[in-house]
């Protein structure tokens, strides 16, 4: 046989492929060894079943690799098909994938390999006596293989000598050495004291590797070394070497022609932002390294205002800066520099850095030992600012620098330099200076920009955070804010969708560091399936009564507005929405122009900096959102208790203006809000409080940047609740301001209370940042400009037309009334949240005087969900028996259904209510029907996994002996069984709990086999006789089987005749603490069955 000389490229695979074989270092030790292992062959299943494979080894096939596999086979001829004789692409690449994987075959998962071996492939080890037939065989053999080697040694290393592929052959020669050091006592001690050399025990051979056609190994022989195989080695690494050769040229004509449209498409970029990457890696190592003088023009001209010095030419220039270099490392212990903000200015063509200079001087040093210490000193460098401002030429090079001395703003900073959309321009920072810092990413990205048809997302992308982002895992994020000492948090308004975090002032280099990818998760499916829904759910389950009428206050007040939009998901499409929806809604909203970065206590150079250079978040234009007038209406939502909860509320100001903002502030104060001292029960000369009386009421806002609302929030009993809203409207409407410097006082204490808490102070700001309004005191010193006439008008405003939704009991008949006629009045075509249509007269109702409201206004409650039941009995009487062909998969699960639907519907409302509702002769066969396609699914999904010989359906079976009991018991069922709805849930979701099928057959035996059945009202039937409900209600199944209507079970056997009498307390009885014997219980269900003899130990079902 003589190597081929075919070429072929290498082709690659998704996954590594490692290689089994591994040999002795010692063929006479070696085969003690293996021979006490094969004596004791036994325990290959034990290692398998305790994993003393290690977790290299792995037991499950991948199926990605073998569909690949598959594609391949379309490469080779027809000839080659029709026979075992693989292709020469196939050989290639499986002796690629070897040749890279055999030397940490003693340290890597094999699984791969294994993967591409068929189950009953065959292993011959010529050198030492072995043969096996099987996989499995093949596993143990490894497996024992790699334990005697980690243990037997230190030093174990797997070499390839080389490989050579024969044409018209279906096998791949394989020439591996093992060298092991031989290991004792002093192998674990130096040489040098030993006096030793190590002894090293080299083992070589060959292992001939066949492979079929589909490119799967089918048999493995482990053999010596010949010298035709060491001289076919030599070819094929001659030919590899000239294919490498040409793969490398091939790479480098690539690279080059990359390289090429690279440098013409620099052409086209901006020379600014080159010389602006250029100072943020070269300034740092301005104590560190030689400078990079490429990007300055050899007249460049350098005015050093530091220093007051002037430098001309290159040549001076770089001397200048050397010199200070030098001086810098020899005077100072410790020293270096870092880039504050480099900072491109379109305008004057500059590129303006700032740098500081943080070192030890060595007085400091003297004085203060602890600096010795390197994380002391880090903390508590002396620092020196620099602004250095590089003019550029059409060049793109540097032809003027001049240095200047800066001093470092201790107070809020906003930074608008530039009029670029990038977020390092709309940067704030507040330094109060406490011991932690917070930190809000924050976007244009709440409700009223969803899609009328996604109703809900932003709480899936609130939801979202801490799941794994596009560059790491959601884990490993959040443990790094963790250990840090972070608190991270998400939030949602219908303006805003944002990310807090909060942390220890010391640890704000690493925290912020993570923001930007927290901010923005990746969006994977299994994320969305496995955390993100079940928390949507949570958190529609946890709503309070003001968290819910605040949500219908909105839909009240703005009708089919994008601010009617809820911050919470609808039940309706919670699981709907998609996971490319939520990505293409991130990828328009989370843009630098729809973004603000705000800090409290933090260095304002530093936000600076991570957003310019470091904020993982594209770059964007501003989005504007659509207009959502004010309408007005109503939205009332009965519920269950005593109290009753009701938000009035009208137009309010628009969080971009400050001075209504602060005239709303003002108003707020005189209404009356919350008390700010616990039990504090003074109203003082609020409004609203006085005329509420004993009723809770404190007033509430709700601004956005064009709009808002603000009211009053009401709790009372739902007998009192109508004499409060009416005394409210009362007191809002004949406002007057009497006390205008008390209640200006009072709202600038409120605010500046608020300001004390960094939490809401820091999402409040970034708000009103992204709204407009950008100067930190804009609200307080408006404050001072108020006057009475304008807060009388703001509050006519708020009540020329009211909006309320109430939430409770609401016992008054003035609010309670409905007329038994009534239907749900749609909308006004007009009122779409973009035109206003004129109001039709109003009415008064008694215990309402003064508060009008319109007509046509929305006021219904939601709808119940629909009753599937009368479509799935619509589906079971039309039921038949589908083919195999016709049977559907739905996402997310294994196993397939039927295909009407609502046959699957039904067995998931019975696993829900626990009850049948339907006649037993409708639903049976179905039910037989579902039994039997259950446990055939079951099957074909274990096979499928686990190959088809896992699970043995073959006549006089475990499992076919329960396959056959489960289908001939649910046939003789009369009524639908006891255990029913646990029956129906092992139906309807058997993958959910069981992944194996014996052990699905094991459950459905255990709780089908019951003979007390119910009837489709829930009550219980025993015996032949059907019984028959002769009450209309329908109780419990647990009730009607504890009761006392009739007992099914008699105990005839003495034991339990015992037994019955120390459960009822017989005076009679034994020891009272020797427990029941329950290992020879007897139960019969019908007079018919009663036993021959007390000796009989048949078998009776229970």
């Amino acid at each position: 046989m003589q190597p081929t000389t075919y070429i072929a490229t290498m082709l690659s695979l998704p996954l590594p492929i490692a290689l089994t074989p591994v040999e002795a270092p010692s063929v006479s030790k070696m085969k003690g060894v293996l021979g006490g292992l094969r004596a004791t062959h036994r325990i290959g299943s034990v290692l398998r079943s305790c994993s003393v494979a290690t977790p290299s080894v792995s037991f499950q096939a991948t199926p990605c690799f073998r569909s690949s596999m598959t594609y391949q086979r379309q490469y080779c001829s027809a000839q080659q098909q029709s026979t075992n004789v693989p292709s020469k692409e196939t050989l290639f690449r499986v002796d690629w994938l070897l040749e890279h994987l055999t030397p940490a075959v003693l340290k890597s998962r094999l699984k791969p390999f294994f993967d591409i071996c068929l189950d009953d492939v065959s292993f011959e080890d010529k050198l030492y006596n072995y043969k096996f037939s099987r996989k499995s065989q093949l596993f143990t053999h490894i497996a024992k293989i790699r334990l005697y080697f980690r243990y037997r040694s230190p030093y174990n290393k797997v070499e390839r000598i080389g490989s050579c592929i024969y044409e018209n052959e279906d096998v791949i020669v394989l020439l591996w050495r093992l060298s092991t050091l031989e290991s004792s006592i002093w192998t674990y001690f130096p040489s040098f004291i030993t006096k030793r050399e190590p002894k090293i025990n080299v083992v070589e051979g060959a292992l001939d590797i066949h492979v079929n056609h589909d490119g799967y190994v089918y048999k493995i022989v482990n053999r010596k070394i010949t010298a035709s195989d060491r001289e076919g080695a030599k070819v094929m690494e001659t030919f590899k070497a000239e294919q490498e050769v040409k793969r490398k040229k091939q790479e480098d004509k690539e690279l080059r022609r990359q390289a090429e449209a690279l440098l013409e498409q620099e052409k086209h970029r901006g020379t600014l932002e080159h010389v602006q990457q250029r100072l943020v890696e070269t300034v740092p190592l301005m104590f560190k390294a030689r400078l990079d003088y490429t990007f300055y023009r050899k007249d460049v001209f350098c005015d050093d205002q530091i220093f007051g010095v002037k430098r001309y030419g290159l040549d001076q220039l770089m001397s200048h800066l050397g010199l200070i270099s030098v001086i810098g490392q020899y005077t100072l212990p410790h020293v270096h520099m870092e880039t504050v903000s480099v900072i491109p200015v379109i305008e004057d063509g500059t590129v303006r850095c700032r740098w500081r200079v943080k070192y030890v001087s060595i007085p400091r040093l003297i004085l203060n030992p602890r600096l010795f210490r390197f994380d002391y000193r880090i903390k508590n460098l002396s620092w020196y600012d620099g602004y250095s401002v590089c003019t550029i030429d059409g060049n793109g090079h540097v032809f003027k620098i001049t240095i200047q001395k800066t001093q470092r703003d201790e107070g809020m900073l906003i930074d608008e330099k530039s009029p670029k959309d990038k977020l390092a321009e709309k940067i704030a920072v507040l330094q109060p200076r406490p011991a932690t810092t917070t930190c809000v990413l924050m976007f244009r990205a709440g409700s009223r920009y969803e899609a009328p048809n996604h109703r809900g997302l932003v709480h899936y992308l609130r939801d979202s955070v801490g799941t794994d982002s596009a560059n790491y895992p959601g884990l490993s994020l959040l443990w790094s804010s963790a250990v840090s000492g972070g608190r991270v948090s998400s939030f949602s308004t219908r303006d805003v969708y944002g990310v807090s975090l909060a942390l220890p002032r010391d640890e704000t280099s690493v925290g912020i560091s993570i923001l930007g990818h927290i901010a923005q998760p990746a969006f994977k499916p299994w994320d969305i399936e496995d955390q993100t829904v079940p928390a949507l759910k949570a958190d529609n389950a946890y709503k309070h009564p003001y968290d819910v009428a605040y949500e219908d206050l909105h839909r009240a007040a703005y009708r089919n507005g994008p601010l009617a939009r809820s911050v919470y998901a609808p039940k309706s499409s919670i699981g709907k929405i998609s996971f490319k929806t939520l990505a293409d809604f991130a990828a328009k909203q989370f843009t630098t122009g729809q973004a603000v970065l705000y800090g409290v206590n933090i260095e304002h150079e530093r936000m600076v900096l991570y957003g310019d250079s470091h904020a993982p978040i594209a770059n964007g234009n501003k989005v504007d959102a659509a207009a959502s007038p004010y309408k007005g209406g109503e939205w009332r939502r009965p519920a269950g208790g005593s109290m009753a909860h009701v938000l009035l509320a009208g137009e309010g100001a628009p969080l971009r203006d400050a001075k209504a903002m602060a005239t709303q502030a003002v108003l707020l104060a005189s209404l009356g809000r919350s008390a700010a001292v616990q039990f504090s029960g003074s109203a003082g000369n609020a409004a609203v409080l006085r005329a509420v009386g004993n009723c809770g009421a404190s007033a509430f806002q709700a601004a956005y940047e064009d709009g808002g609302l603000v009211g009053v929030y009401i709790v009372a009993d739902g007998a009192h609740v109508a004499k409060a809203v009416t005394s409210a409207v009362s007191a809002i409407k004949n406002y007057k301001c009497s006390d205008l410097e008390a209640v200006k006082r009072r709202a600038t204490n409120d605010l500046l209370r608020a300001s004390a808490h960094s939490y809401p102070t820091s999402i409040d700001r970034a708000t009103q940042i992204l709204a407009g309004l950008t100067s930190e005191g804009a609200i307080l010193e408006a404050i001072q400009q108020v006057t009475a006439s304008d807060v009388e008008a703001a509050a006519k405003k708020l009540s020329s037309k009211f909006s309320m939704s109430s939430y409770g009991n609401i016992d008054d008949p003035v609010m309670s009334q409905r007329n038994e006629d009534e239907q749900l009045k749609p909308l006004d075509p007009s009122a779409d949240g973009n035109a206003v249509t004129e109001d039709k007269p109003s009415q008064q109702t008694q215990g309402f005087e003064g508060f009008t409201y319109n007509e046509d206004v929305l006021k219904f409650e939601l709808p119940p969900l629909p009753d599937p039941l009368p479509k799935c009995k619509a589906a079971l009487e039309k039921f038949t028996v589908p083919k195999e062909s016709e049977l559907v998969r739905r996402s997310f699960m294994p196993l397939r259904t039927h295909p009407d639907h609502f046959i699957e519907v039904y067995f998931e409302n019975v696993t829900e209510t626990g009850k049948s509702r339907l006649p037993w002769e409708l639903v049976r066969p179905a039910f037989l029907w579902k039994v039997r396609s259950c446990m055939d699914e079951m099957v074909r999904w274990h096979r499928q996994r686990e190959g088809p010989d896992s699970v043995d359906l073959s006549e006089g079976s475990e499992n076919k002996r329960m396959y056959d009991f489960i289908l001939d018991k649910a046939a003789k069922f009369e009524a639908a069984p006891f255990t029913w709805q646990r029956i129906c849930e092992l139906l309807s979701s058997p993958s959910r709990h069981y992944r194996k099928a014996d052990k699905y057959f094991r459950a459905l035996d255990k709780t089908i086999n019951v003979v007390t059945t119910v009837s489709e009202d829930g009550r219980r039937m025993t015996g032949n006789p059907q019984y028959i409900s002769e009450a209309p209600d329908v109780y419990s199944i647990e009730q009607l089987f504890f009761g006392d209507e009739r007992p099914d079970c008699d105990f005839w056997d003495l034991d339990f005749a015992y037994n019955a009498q120390k459960v009822s307390g017989s005076p009679n009885t034994k020891d009272q603490l020797e427990p029941l014997d329950m290992s020879r219980k007897r139960a019969y269900c019908s007079d018919d069955e009663v036993p021959r003899s007390e000796e009989s130990d048949e078998e009776m079902e229970f």
